[in-house]
């Protein structure tokens, strides 16, 4: 089961989340875009649209995956604008969680109601956001319980 909401309803501008399944394997993100305006709305839309259109084209990779979303934003006109982010790639048959964070505060794992832990790969700068000569992203792994 996957689910998400977004609260409260009524200031969601820029916040986002996108999910696919697709057999044993869910593909998760979630997304926080600069602002609470109708452009911080346009830049989650974005990120959605790049994360979507890379996945359907069979793109695995959750670096390159980010790197799409990253050359979307950044083609937009006018001032800088960027989402925080979460990407997540799980296979529910063995239990293995690949994920990136993107200048979002960490994802946290909870078991039986209870944090366990903070997941804490090194964050890479927000989708929109390049640096040239920043060092290169890292997605982290997890294992969870499979199922």
């Amino acid at each position: 089961m996957v689910s998400a909401i977004l609260e409260p309803p009524a200031q969601v501008a820029g916040d986002a989340y996108d999910y696919n399944v697709d057999h044993d394997v869910i593909d998760l993100a979630v997304f926080d875009s600069v602002g609470h305006d109708l452009r911080a709305s346009m830049t989650a839309a974005l990120a959605i649209t790049a994360v979507r259109n890379a996945r359907r084209a069979g793109v695995e990779d959750l670096v390159t995956i980010a790197a799409r979303a990253d050359e979307l934003i950044a083609q937009q006109p006018g001032a800088l604008q960027f989402a925080t982010a979460v990407l997540g790639r799980m296979d529910t048959s063995t239990g293995r969680l690949d994920y990136l964070i993107a200048g979002h505060p960490p994802p946290l794992l909870i078991r039986n109601g209870s944090v366990v832990k903070e997941l804490d790969a090194p964050p890479r700068t927000p989708l929109g956001v390049t640096i040239p000569g920043a060092g290169a992203a890292v997605a982290g792994h997890e294992q969870v319980e499979p199922g």
